[in-house]
């Protein structure tokens, strides 16, 4: 409800843009009870967005109070500073702060620098009209050695003057941090059922999560240059991705030119941004005349696979279309001990090599099950056929081959075959998470689709319309 009060934009002429809403995507679970997800969710909405600016605004109305209380000192004379330009600079709310104290420096130093010259100029006309008159005194003397040497030091030391020292530019992670620290931040942690608890220590440990804010003050503070904006923006896996960062986006968008693309049946959060597409052209794309495109076909995997994992989806989720089917339905292995899984992965994994695949993912949970059965399939009693890597965040080139590896880096990559190391209840009780966590997995498979699991396998694979309803010991076709 803080995001977006309504699922249409405008397009920039005062009419509401049309659009083709898409179905929801999954229902997904209740908020997520970590203090660490709510608090990265609050910082990723609109909400935090306009906080920021708002106190951005506040904290600089304030600042700029204390901006024109100055005197100007130069040699013996102040200089004569006209408040009415500065304060005209410094209206110019269009113009980021940074860039305003910069010009406001840059016009304190012309016309200090013009009323300098022209008292060098004044100084050279009376030694000049002096010496015609035969006059040559003291003073005048003191004049003609010391007082031009005064100016132009006191041109150099210009830059060094208050107020020009006090016109600093403002930093972000400054300003950023006394937000951390504020009214507002507490009111948005205390709407979200947070407690802030930022030390002023705290308030200086940036997180990831942080990113979005620190960027956004900065174009406050800074603008963005002509040459930093881009003609056009592809983002890609957009369903990852928060209202905040999208708007971030836009703003580096030269002209408005921004293709995003994403299925948000495979979002990997507990409680993600949107559950609509055009909530996030109406929120974080708000202005633009968007238009939202349905994709249907899937040209990755057969037509067997197609079937199963769109029975993973929700009843309301739009389904993917195959574009040619094979030979091999997807398959489920039930296995009692941990040490009989090792064994029939690796005589699996060897009958995919033999018929000719050349890429085999071993998909788990989660990273650490990923990193346990890597272990084990390294030294199981029954070697695997081919070498066996592990896929983590340390992994920057894709190569192939066998590889065991979690669901969340399993996202982007595909797979001749695909094994899902155990689908049992315990891995994946059926929460709305396990159900898109298993699409992921077992929509990277090309060609042949395995499951593994002890003890039960996962109500989200045994449900009658996922076609897995057999008894329980057998081996089933899924």
């Amino acid at each position: 409800r803080e995001l977006f009060a309504g699922l249409t934009g405008s397009n920039g002429t005062g009419k509401k843009s049309e659009q083709k809403e898409l179905p929801a995507g999954p229902v997904f679970a209740a908020p997520p009870n970590s203090r660490e997800e709510r608090l990265q969710y609050m910082k990723g909405t609109l909400a935090y967005r306009d906080a920021i600016k708002v106190f951005c605004q506040a904290w600089e109305n304030r600042y700029a109070k204390n901006l024109l209380s100055f005197k100007l000192k130069i040699v013996n004379a102040d200089v004569v500073i006209e408040a009415g330009k500065l304060k005209q600079i410094l209206a110019d709310t269009h113009t980021p702060l940074n860039i305003r104290l910069n010009n406001m420096i840059k016009s304190v130093k012309r016309s200090a620098k013009a009323q300098i010259v022209s008292r060098l100029d004044l100084f050279v006309v009376e030694r000049n009209q002096g010496k015609k008159n035969g006059k040559n005194t003291g003073s005048v003397h003191t004049r003609q050695s010391e007082m031009p040497a005064e100016y132009g030091k006191a041109l150099n030391r210009l830059g060094s003057q208050p107020p020009l020292t006090a016109w600093t530019k403002v930093e972000a992670a400054e300003l950023y941090g006394e937000f951390l620290r504020s009214a507002a931040y507490r009111n948005l942690c205390a709407c979200h059922e947070l407690a802030p608890a930022v030390s002023p220590a705290e308030a200086q440990l940036w997180k990831q999560s942080d990113d979005d804010a620190l960027t956004y003050i900065h174009i406050l503070l800074n603008g963005i240059p002509a040459e930093a904006k881009c003609g056009h923006i592809v983002l890609d896996e957009a369903q990852e991705c928060s209202p905040f960062e999208v708007s971030l986006l836009k703003e580096f968008s030269a002209n408005g030119s921004i293709t995003l693309l994403g299925d948000l049946n495979q979002s990997s959060r507990n409680r993600p941004w949107f559950i609509r597409w055009g909530e996030l052209a109406a929120g974080a794309l708000a202005g633009l005349a968007a238009e939202c495109i349905e994709l249907t076909t899937s040209y990755r995997s057969v037509g067997e696979i197609v079937d199963f994992t769109n029975r993973l989806l929700p009843k309301s989720s739009t389904k993917a279309i195959p574009v040619y089917f094979g030979r091999e339905n997807p398959q489920a292995y039930e296995t009692a001990t941990p040490a009989e899984t090792i064994d029939k992965i690796a005589s699996r994994v060897a009958e995919l090599i033999g018929v000719g695949c050349k890429s085999v993912g071993i998909v788990t949970r989660d990273p650490a099950g990923a990193a346990e059965l890597y272990l084990a399939l390294s030294h199981s009693p029954k070697p695997l056929s081919a070498a066996v890597a592990l896929i983590d965040d340390s992994v920057t080139e894709f190569r192939g081959g066998v590889s065991v590896l979690p669901v969340q880096m399993a996202k982007g990559l595909e797979f001749e075959a695909v094994i899902i190391a155990n689908g049992n209840d315990r891995q994946y009780p059926g929460s709305s998470s396990d159900q898109r966590l298993l699409y992921i997995a077992c929509t990277r498979a090309l060609h042949h689709l395995d499951v593994f699991y002890e003890g039960n396998i996962s109500p989200l694979l045994a449900a009658e319309d996922t076609g897995c309803a057999a008894k329980a010991g057998e081996n089933r076709v899924l």
